[in-house]
């Protein structure tokens, strides 16, 4: 049984979203309902949680900040934010502490049923530790394989889901919904999987530092690296070197 934790100030949604996770299947379950951060902090390092679902807007510490909190203490569930503001600058600190998704209010049914496709997925796929390559499938239609084809052009680079639409000829929606449809995860959780495969590629066949490596795979950022390489791979970028016999 996963364990949820939803952070929500609004009485009417946190029912809401409850009834939403308590619908989709046995293998999950609402284990904490907090209304503030303080509240979510403290049944946070109580319930410990698999995967948390937090508004921004909560009372006291905001929501982007108590999960920054939990990444630091060295959390590495699932992560989904929510919130009434479609602020880029919102997402872009949800993509720094590793959030799997970013949902904008209003939320239905069928938008957590998605979000809980992929994190199920996900997490089955580490529960094997370390997932296949992510090779390109030739059936992929042209637009996806053009813009994977500028995802390892610019893997060292920071990857906009825009300049990739604009190099496949598509809309930057067309595209996003097109990585849903085909692939199943979003755009930034496969560019985030390709930066994990390339570094597993340098890990076992160079003894390049870690903190290059990273930087060759365009997570520049030592913490940030090792937090996503052992999210998606079950292991540090360390230990996985160790395995594969490099030293």
């Amino acid at each position: 049984m996963l364990r949820v934790m939803i952070i929500e100030d609004e009485p009417s949604a946190m029912d809401r979203f409850s009834g939403y996770v308590e619908s989709y299947n046995d293998c999950l379950s609402v284990t904490a309902r907090a209304y503030t951060s303080e509240e979510g902090m403290e049944l946070f390092l109580r319930e410990k949680p698999d995967i948390v679902f937090t508004d921004i807007r909560i009372p006291g510490e905001n929501g982007l900040a108590l999960a920054d909190r939990f990444r630091k203490a060295g959390w590495e569930g699932e992560l989904v934010i929510i919130s009434g503001y479609d602020d880029f600058s919102y997402a872009q600190r949800a993509i720094k502490i590793s959030a799997a998704d970013y949902l904008l209010k209003p939320v239905f049914q069928e938008d957590f049923n998605l979000i809980l496709d992929r994190l199920l997925t996900k997490i089955h796929e580490k529960s094997g530790l370390v997932q296949e390559s992510l090779a390109p499938d030739p059936q992929w239609p042209e637009h996806i394989r053009r813009a994977q084809q500028y995802i390892d052009i610019h893997l060292e680079e920071e990857i906009s889901l825009t300049d990739a639409a604009e190099y496949a000829f598509v809309s930057p929606s067309y595209l996003s919904s097109s990585f849903h449809k085909i692939l199943g995860i979003t755009f930034i959780e496969h560019v985030r999987r390709m930066r994990i495969d390339k570094a597993r590629e340098l890990l076992s066949t160079t003894g390049l530092p870690l903190k290059e490596i990273g930087e060759r795979c365009g997570l520049p950022d030592p913490s940030y690296f090792h937090r996503s390489f052992k999210k998606i791979t079950g292991v540090s970028p360390s230990h996985y070197r160790r395995d594969c016999g490099i030293l």
